[in-house]
């Protein structure tokens, strides 16, 4: 079953709603006054989006929405999409409490990234082969609370013994294994114990924590949970929503040349903006997954000149917001 992770990489967010916007900061006034009211990417909406097409042009695509990992090497091999931009057939007007400088008529898209962990939530069966070292070591799904029809896995484990589980992975994610991977294990525990990346210790894990696992490889790609010293036991500890998402090139982009966009480019100083919003329909603690950061960044690709913000944190507020 293939399960759907919605977040951002890059300038792209998962379970998130978003909207372009570019404006031309106001500074002593070089140009002509419509230089600086003009949004220059209002053509170029997120319909233009050319990163689901298999056919991939020798040089990047300019002018429309592409992602960057079609170029990237054996892509045009399996030709997955990591990435999904999708028109909800509704406007910005549709979700209540609409900002002053947000068109109330604006199209909205859901931008999800892709799951490569089946069922890592645990809500339809197992997320993959679970085995034990033998003797009082265990693991079971359960309800969560119980009769909530919400699951996850609980794991027990004496002194010296373990549980390792195999995440079951989409087809796609054996052909990356050059590609860096993170993956999220959601512990939700009263009990503490180690984590390993098939046999190189990662860390200890523990009550509501996120573990993050960075790797160039993913097979194998096997967990192993065991108590965190030799002399001590677990009997509670649980894990749930486990994501593996592709991070490497994991990017919705827009190039331009200078005549793409509604006024010529001169050389100057640039505004980049989207509007954002969580996902209503995405349910906390269920794939898909809300992000929790956005990353905007724009460049010029013939002098380096770089623009960005730090990572906005999604969580910290609701509804429509502006990032620039």
């Amino acid at each position: 079953m293939k399960r759907r992770f919605r977040r951002f990489a890059l300038f792209l967010a998962l379970g998130l709603l978003f909207l372009p916007g570019c404006d031309l900061f106001k500074y002593e006034r070089p140009f002509p006054d419509e230089y600086y009211s003009t949004n220059f990417i209002a053509g170029i909406g997120f319909d233009q989006f050319v990163g689901a097409d298999d056919a991939v042009p020798a040089l990047a695509e300019t002018g429309s929405w592409d992602c960057a990992y079609r170029y990237a090497s054996g892509w045009t091999t399996n030709h997955y999409d990591f990435l999904g931009l999708t028109s909800l057939g509704q406007t910005a007007g549709d979700y209540p409490s609409v900002p002053a400088g947000l068109d109330p008529t604006a199209p909205v898209y859901r931008l999800e990234l892709d799951n490569l962990a089946i069922d890592g939530d645990f809500e339809v069966g197992n997320g993959g082969a679970w085995t034990t070292s033998g003797g009082t070591a265990t693991w079971t799904r359960i309800q969560d609370p119980p009769s909530s029809g919400a699951y996850l896995m609980r794991l027990s484990a004496g002194s010296g013994e373990y549980i390792e589980w195999t995440p079951s992975l989409e087809a796609a994610a054996a052909g990356l294994a050059s590609y860096r991977f993170a993956m999220n294990v959601s512990v939700t525990s009263p009990d503490e114990g180690k984590i390993f990346l098939n046999t190189e210790e990662q860390g200890t894990v523990s009550v509501d924590s996120i573990f993050v696992v960075p790797t160039s490889s993913i097979s194998p790609f096997g967990f192993r949970f065991r108590p965190s010293t030799d002399e001590s036991s677990f009997t509670n500890l649980r894990i749930d929503n486990a994501r593996l998402t592709m991070s490497a090139g994991a990017v919705v982009r827009l190039r331009l040349t200078r005549t793409q966009t509604a006024l010529t480019l001169e050389s100057g100083i640039y505004e980049f903006s989207v509007w954002v919003r969580e996902d209503p329909s995405v349910v906390a603690g269920e794939d898909p997954y809300p992000l929790d950061t956005i990353t905007l960044t724009a460049k010029s690709l013939t002098n380096g000149i770089t623009g960005s913000v730090p990572p906005y944190n999604l969580l910290s507020g609701s509804g429509w917001r502006k990032v620039s």
